[in-house]
């Protein structure tokens, strides 16, 4: 087995009669490919012109006996430098059904021994996506899963003691699925746990991904690094994960299968194939845990356009796919791309107000920046851990400050409390950071505020209006009230005859229709809360003659 993420890798060349030793890209997970049926002879060496080192066969159960057949297969393939993973699956009678585990045991141990005797085998899985009733053959259930693989175990080891036992391939990264397998007690009869990854009409890039539950998805490609989670929450984080199935096919359907049935494309083009084959390999360089990477499949089996018999790097007249040249490119050259693969970078993110320690009477502003590579999708504000607000859509974008007011701070008890804002980008990266505020009785009346008074306007029938707004000095809270006075000139004296009482943090409109015609003027008044002093702004003279 190759190792992960070596620099150099040897290229054996045939050049003029001359093996060369060319040096190459850092290698992803060991590659190999899967073939259809029992492989014949014209395929192994199909799979050899591709670069595999690994090529993957089914024993099922009605099979398994005939070890002349697989022995054979391991002494070819081994001739063409490949390893042979098997998946041993089935009882003896040829059906799908779960089998009694010391017979499968049995069974098992007696073929390993078969394939030791002619070199062993690269790996056994044990079962194939038993976490799915189409394989399983009954209800789902990891116990009695659990159960085969503990008998299974120890007899493969003793059998071929140089091969790997792998974890039956989890459907789409199922880490629910391994960890009822953990739960059942299974966790030390497994050397390796598997994954397919060519689920039901993928056709997203190796590179984009979702989150469920805060997990990386099981139905995305890099959902393995959820699998990996699990193995070492359990204690197997040092344990590897083989990648027994990963491809796209390219049929030209639509969806049949799954939860996008009848919804979309159930393929990509052969282009975006090659594409995504060498993206998906570039990925797994990035995570040594991850051992091998088996393509599915070696070449389609049908010339019609159903979506399951064209995963291959060959067409069924095998002609070669623009994937069998990027296939080849990685399993000769190693990975020759750069970069991240996905999007796992939190957004950055500043509390712009309030500032740590910051004291308040009544209101309290919160403000705060997030910027990210992509976008951010949300901005949260809390309060002792409850909800104030989300802001989503054309709220929030990438350097874009996000502000409220909150006049809900008069609602927390006196003392401290926690201000807490949490960011995140589409792929659910977060970022979360806080600050500790006091709410006080009372605050030093140090901060200047201004009045800003729009036109003050006089139509028909005497009906005024005066808009405006309390310009505050800082970022810290606005709170109290703004009072107008609309004032008429009496001799030299001016006399209040009409007046309103509106909130200070907003923008404010009033309205009046003034008692009779003369001089009159607007004064408004800031009445102030802490930390801010009040203020005053007068209009100019208005001559109403009506």
């Amino acid at each position: 087995m190759g190792l992960v993420m070596r620099r150099l890798s040897l290229l054996a060349l045939l050049l003029a009669g001359v093996l060369l030793l060319a040096p190459a890209g850092a290698q992803a997970a060991t590659p190999g490919v899967n073939i259809a049926g029992l492989p014949t002879t014209a395929e192994l060496d199909q799979a050899q012109a591709t670069g595999a080192k690994f090529v993957r066969v089914f024993a099922l159960g009605s099979q398994m006996h005939d070890y002349a057949t697989f022995k054979g297969i391991v002494s070819l393939a081994r001739q063409r430098g490949m390893n042979v993973v098997f998946v041993l699956t089935g009882n003896a009678n040829g059906t799908n059904l779960p089998p009694d585990p010391t017979t499968f045991a049995n069974d098992a141990a007696a073929f390993a021994d078969q394939i030791r005797s002619v070199g062993g085998a690269a790996a056994y899985e044990i079962w194939n996506e038993e976490d799915e009733t189409d394989f399983w053959g009954a209800a789902v259930d990891a116990g009695r899963y659990a159960t085969i693989l503990k008998a299974a175990y120890p007899r493969i080891k003793q059998a071929d003691p140089g091969a790997k036992v792998l974890l039956g391939p989890l459907t789409g990264n199922n880490y629910n699925f391994l960890g009822q397998v953990y739960a059942a007690g299974a966790g030390a009869s497994f050397d390796a746990a598997a994954v397919h990854t060519d689920t039901a009409c993928l056709v997203d890039p190796p590179s984009s991904f979702y989150r469920e539950d805060g997990n990386v998805a099981r139905f995305t490609f890099l959902g393995f690094r959820t699998v990996h989670d699990v193995m070492t929450a359990n204690g197997d984080g040092a344990k590897p994960i083989w990648m027994t199935e990963l491809g796209w096919t390219t049929t030209t359907s639509t969806c049949s299968r799954g939860m996008w049935a009848g919804q979309k494309a159930s393929g990509v083009t052969e282009a975006e194939q090659a594409a995504n084959l060498k993206e998906a390999y570039h990925c797994l360089a990035a995570y040594p845990y991850v051992e091998a990477g088996l393509w599915f499949t070696l070449k389609d089996t049908t010339a019609h356009t159903d979506e399951l018999n064209h995963y291959g790097l060959q067409r069924a007249d095998n002609s070669h796919k623009p994937s069998w040249d990027a296939f080849r490119s990685v399993a000769t050259q190693g990975d020759q791309l750069s970069g991240p693969c996905g999007d796992f970078d939190a957004p950055s993110l500043t509390i712009s107000t309030p500032t740590t320690s910051e004291q308040y009477v009544q209101v309290l502003t919160i403000g705060a920046v997030a910027t990210d590579a992509s976008s951010v999708a949300r901005i949260t504000f809390q309060a002792d851990g409850t909800e104030i607000r989300n802001f989503t859509g054309t709220d929030v974008a990438s350097g874009k400050a996000v502000k409220l007011e909150w006049q809900g701070a008069k609602s927390l008890s006196f003392g401290p409390h926690t201000i807490t804002v949490v960011a995140l980008d589409p792929q659910g990266n977060t970022v979360t950071k806080s600050v500790q505020v006091t709410r006080v009785k009372k605050l030093a009346a140090t901060l200047k505020t201004t009045i800003k008074l729009g036109k003050v306007k006089v139509g028909k029938g005497r009906k005024a209006s005066v808009s405006g707004r309390v310009v505050k000095s800082t970022s810290a809270g606005l709170s109290g009230k703004v009072r107008v006075y609309w004032q008429q000139k009496r001799g030299n004296k001016w006399k209040t005859i009409h007046g309103g009482l509106k909130p200070a943090n907003k923008p404010f409109n009033f309205r009046q229709k003034l008692k009779r015609a003369g001089t009159w003027r607007v004064q408004v008044k800031y009445v102030n809360v802490a930390p801010y002093k009040a203020s005053t702004a007068t209009s100019k003279i208005l001559r109403v003659k009506h």
